[in-house]
């Protein structure tokens, strides 16, 4: 929020350092600007890592909608199958119905698919959920604003 992307990256890789798997670590550090080609290879076989070992647990326990959920969540705001993504995000929707955060987290898939309305659809049911929630109502108006 200070706008220090030198000491945010700092942070990040801090963060990864201890637990390189901890997906919103993995996410932010996706998103920092400039990041050079050996950054993104680095960042790219963590992604590969934290997504096998959530897929591992999707297998040893398909009815837990969280690893479902992690990997829909991590898919949909760095790089992976979208496609598995979304049916992930489903799937623990079906498992866990009513849940904002699950729903936020299609939103994100349908939003980076390029599916806009699906996204702002989902995110205005989530917000129903949780009408408290600013990082709700902050992804819906990101939504909003991809519509053409």
């Amino acid at each position: 929020a200070a706008g220090d992307t030198a000491q945010e990256r700092r942070l990040l890789e801090t963060a990864l350092a201890n637990d390189d798997g901890e997906l919103d670590s993995l996410i932010a550090f996706y998103h920092l600007p400039d990041l050079t080609a050996a950054d993104r290879d680095w960042l790219q076989a963590k992604i590969v890592k934290a997504t096998a070992g959530l897929q591992l647990q999707i297998e040893a326990e398909p009815d837990n909608p969280n690893p479902l959920h992690e990997h829909a969540w991590l898919v949909a705001n760095t790089e992976g199958d979208l496609s598995r993504a979304t049916r992930y995000s489903k799937r623990s929707l079906e498992l866990a119905f009513d849940t904002a955060s699950y729903l936020d987290t299609l939103a994100h898939c349908y939003a980076a698919a390029g599916r806009p309305d699906e996204a702002i659809r989902c995110q205005v049911v989530a917000q129903r959920q949780e009408p408290g929630s600013l990082t709700i109502k902050k992804n819906l108006e990101k939504f909003l604003a991809l519509r053409p």
